[in-house]
């Protein structure tokens, strides 16, 4: 019975429709599908999208993650963290949920609504020339420490009349930019395409190193212990054990109901799904 499950499972998620339920249940896979459903601890870090529809639901569902997709709903918590994101439309409602991350357009338009708490904080958008990319700030800090970098020939259009922050902008000498109202960011204007890569590069390596201090850096409360465990855990170059107070998870998938006759119904459809071998250790 239990292997007709497994094989059920891996049947109904080969395919159109993948769901990544428990922890580390899709890490470091590679996937190409029409929905991919993120819900799961760690569910989908480092793994490699391609989809329509992304859901990163989970507590650092997508963390690290390399996600090319038309839309993708990042609602968890630090859901899409440092995440290199290629879309359409973000929809970042998640506390942090795409805290450091890089944001570009898919095809020629890319809209961003960081309507949750710090959603896009010390995140990086770039808009290339012929783009036309736009950022909605919510009012709980949405756009705190985001970077728009506007190349020559873009669009770039950012509303932050309802937050008390900004986004800090370079836009190249033939770009296009535009803001709500009187509120205004940060701007650097008439650089050159050169000049706006090398502040992308420099502030890259700003955010790395406050990636790094943040996560040696104890949290309000936390003991030593506790500080060891989550630095462990969030480790850039590897993973720790996938335990959380104690409590052990295990990476087989749960599935029954709606989610599976959904999962093989469009699994005969649209789809791949590829699964990095256990003892592959994936590339960051």
């Amino acid at each position: 019975m239990k292997l007709f499950t497994c094989l059920l499972a891996l049947f109904g998620v080969a395919f159109g429709q993948n769901y990544c339920d428990d922890a580390y249940e899709c890490d470091g896979v590679t996937v190409s599908t029409t929905y991919m459903y993120c819900y799961g601890y760690f569910a989908c870090d480092e793994a490699d999208i391609t989809a329509s529809y992304t859901y990163a639901y989970g507590f650092y569902s997508n963390y690290l993650g390399d996600v090319t997709t038309s839309y993708l709903y990042a609602y968890g918590y630090l859901s899409a963290y440092y995440a290199d994101i290629v879309s359409y439309y973000v929809y970042a409602y998640g506390f942090r949920s795409i805290y450091y991350a890089d944001l570009e357009s898919r095809g020629s338009l890319l809209y961003i609504y960081a309507y949750g708490y710090y959603a896009a904080q010390y995140a990086d958008m770039y808009c290339y020339s012929g783009d036309s990319c736009r950022i909605y700030c919510g009012g709980s800090y949405g756009c705190s420490g985001f970077k728009f970098y506007c190349y020559s020939g873009s669009y770039c259009y950012y509303d932050c009349s309802t937050d008390s922050v900004c986004p800090t902008l370079y836009s190249g000498v033939a770009s296009t930019v535009e803001f709500e109202g009187k509120v205004k960011g940060t701007h650097y204007e008439g650089m050159t395409d050169d000049e706006i890569k090398a502040k992308r590069i420099e502030n890259k390596k700003i955010k790395r190193k406050m990636m790094k201090d943040e996560e040696n850096k104890a949290e309000e409360g936390e003991d030593d212990a506790a500080t060891k465990a989550r630095t462990g855990l969030l480790a850039i170059d590897g993973h720790s054990p996938s335990i959380v107070n104690g409590a052990s998870f295990d990476n087989s998938l749960v599935i029954g109901g709606a989610a599976v006759s959904a999962a093989l119904v469009f699994g005969f459809l649209f789809g791949k799904y590829v699964k990095p071998s256990e003892e592959q250790k994936p590339l960051l």
